[in-house]
This record gives C-alpha cells, structure tokens and sequence, in this order.
C-alpha cells in the first residue's frame, strides 16, 4: 500500500476534544497535511437531517458528494473547520483508508482553502486542537 496523501479519507474513531470526548463511531477524516511525523485531518460529519443546521454556519463547509461523484464519500457532509486534530504518521494508518482515491481536486482545493483560511481568521480554542498518538488510535481504531 502506498503512504498517505492529501485529499485521501481515514475512517477513525477519534478523541475530539481535550476533555476526553471520544466519538461514539467512525467519521471520515480528510488528510490536510502530511508531515513527516503528523498528519493533519479535518473531521466530515452526514448532512443528515439533524445536523443540517450546523452544516451552514462560518465554522463549517459543506461537501456534497455528488456533481463530481465522489469516491471516498458516499452521503453529503460538513467539515468543522473549527478544529485542529493531528496523529502520529505512521506506515499501518493507511489500514483506515477504504480507498486510495482522494476528493475531486476541485472539492479538495475548495476545502482546504476553507480551513485555512479560517485559521487564518479565526483563533482555535485550545480544547479543540487534539493530537493523537499513535498508541491512542491504535486503542481506539483496534
């Protein structure tokens, strides 16, 4: 299998706050970054109907799925641009990948703009910017 790449998805059970908050089940996350030792990851959450309300405000992105087809997600989502969460790179990460395909380059270009360019706006609250370690998603992600 070959590394990771920008644009490609990792389906994890993460700790989304430093309060010990971990999720209840797998979200897809979007490779930023990928460093030699990090990778950095933006959280996707459904546009199902109770989370629709959320999808729209200044912290989050709406990614559709459709008109390009993507192929590493499969429902309408929203990404929270209002988090920083990063993991240990590590070669097994890529047993969390369901596809080497990444989001469509115009999507993925439209995304990251997004993200940066609310970091670059905005201050991220300390509680949000989670690091795990290799060993904490390996015990999360078995």
């Amino acid at each position: 299998m070959d590394a990771l790449q920008v644009g490609q998805v990792l389906w994890l059970v993460f700790r989304f706050n430093n309060t010990g908050d971990v999720s209840d089940n797998e979200h897809p996350y979007v490779v930023v970054d990928v460093g030699e030792t990090t990778i950095e990851l933006i959280q996707l959450n459904s546009l199902k109907e109770g989370n629709r309300l959320h999808a729209f405000s200044k912290h989050n992105k709406v990614v559709y799925c459709s008109f390009p087809a993507e192929t590493v997600i499969h429902v309408d989502s929203y990404a929270q641009l209002n988090n920083k969460f990063t993991i240990d790179n590590y070669p097994a990460l890529v047993r969390y990948r369901r596809s080497e395909n990444t989001l469509s380059r115009d999507r993925l270009h439209e995304l990251l703009s997004a993200y940066s360019g609310y970091h670059a706006e905005f201050a991220i609250d300390e509680n949000r910017i989670v690091h795990m370690a290799k060993e904490e998603v390996e015990k999360w992600n078995p």
